[in-house]
Order: C-alpha cells, then structure tokens, then sequence
C-alpha cells in the first residue's frame, strides 16, 4: 500500500512542480514572468536572454529588474528610506526648446527609465516597439533579448546608482 506517496513512475520534481501548480496563482510580476516554470531543463526566455548577453552588467541587471531589486527610487525608498539617495531622473536636466518651460521631475523608477525617459526615448522607440512593460518584455525570448540590447545600447540609468546632482557653479 502506498498511501500519500508518489506513484512509481513520477519523477520527484514532476511531483513538486504538479503540487506547485495546485496551489499557483498567476501574477503580473516581472518576477514571476522571468522564472517561469521550464520547459525541460531550458530556462525561461529572460535568463537565456541575460545569459547570452555580452555584457556582465546587462545580464545582472536583468535578475534585478525582474525582482525589483535595481537601482532606482522605489527600491531606495522602500529598503533605505534614510540614505539620502537621489531619486528624481537624470532627464529634469536635459535643456527643452522653450525656455518657458518648466522641467519634469520624475521618479528614477524602472518603469520610467525603460519606458518613458527622454533620455533613452531615441533606442526606446527603435529596439522596444510594442514592448509597454517588463511583464511583456521578460515574456518572450525575442522581448527579453530587445531589453537586453536596448540596456546596452541606451547604457539606461538604471543600470548603475545615480551620481548626486551638483549645484551649478555661481
């Protein structure tokens, strides 16, 4: 009698991963796109993206904006409220065409970097057309290695802490 054991030809893991899918509930979390179950014994399409990128920085950058552990405002503020990080993006400096208007502060959150930020917007438009979200850019191997190149490329501010603004000279 075998009461609550496996039966004779599950594997262990077929067994956790079918216990697992039991009790999953789907989530719209990057990190939940980016460690998808596998296929086999391949990897989601996120970590072979990050894996076959060139650049160590670029595939490091991947796991953090996954997990949301990156350098930018949200993390700051909900991990080290008091460190004094500076969290409005680098794009408030950036001259606009007329003088009358006032610059934007935005957060420094992944979101916007990506996404959003003037900054970046020339690579953003050419390399994530139709990408709207690290949801939907980890999805897919095709979206996840457009991320990876559009990190490289852009060189996007949330690859590294932001320098401290310096007052401009009198």
């Amino acid at each position: 009698m075998q009461g609550d054991s496996q039966p004779l030809d599950t594997t262990p893991k077929d067994t956790m991963w079918k216990a697992i899918a039991a009790d999953y509930i789907p989530s719209n979390h990057p990190s939940h796109v980016a460690c998808t179950k596998p296929e086999g014994n391949s990897p989601p399409p996120a970590i072979i993206a990050a894996a076959s990128s060139k650049s160590r920085l670029v595939s490091s950058s991947i796991f953090q904006l996954a997990t949301g552990h990156c350098f930018n405002a949200t993390y700051s503020e909900h991990f080290w409220p008091s460190a004094d990080d500076h969290l409005i993006c680098p794009c408030e400096q950036v001259p606009r065409h007329n003088p009358s208007y006032s610059p934007h502060r935005y957060q420094h959150t992944k979101e916007h970097a990506i996404f959003w930020c003037i900054l970046t917007e020339p690579t953003h438009i050419r390399l994530l057309h139709g990408i709207s979200s690290l949801r939907i850019a980890l999805s897919s191997m095709p979206s996840a290695i457009k991320l990876c190149d559009f990190l490289e490329e852009s060189q996007c501010s949330i690859l590294c802490p932001l320098p401290v603004p310096r007052p401009n000279p009198p």
